[in-house]
């Protein structure tokens, strides 16, 4: 039987938990290399569409993202 080796590129999207964060840019940062590790993706591929604050308060806050 032959072995096959591919490449495949897609999107994969999946929420990420990022504590202890000094602020936002930092929380996109680590968050952004979370995701690349746990999908071998490319850093260069990752992209923050959106945040919550789920640790001030009662509830989940969305921050608005900007198209950039």
């Amino acid at each position: 039987m032959p072995v096959y080796r591919m490449f495949v590129e897609g999107t994969v999207t999946r929420p990420i938990i990022i504590k202890d964060a000094k602020d936002l840019p930092e929380a996109k940062l680590r968050a952004i290399n979370k995701w690349a590790n746990l999908t071998d993706g490319s850093l260069d591929t990752g992209k923050v569409t959106q945040s919550w604050v789920v640790s001030g308060g009662n509830g989940h806050t969305l921050i608005q993202e900007k198209e950039e």
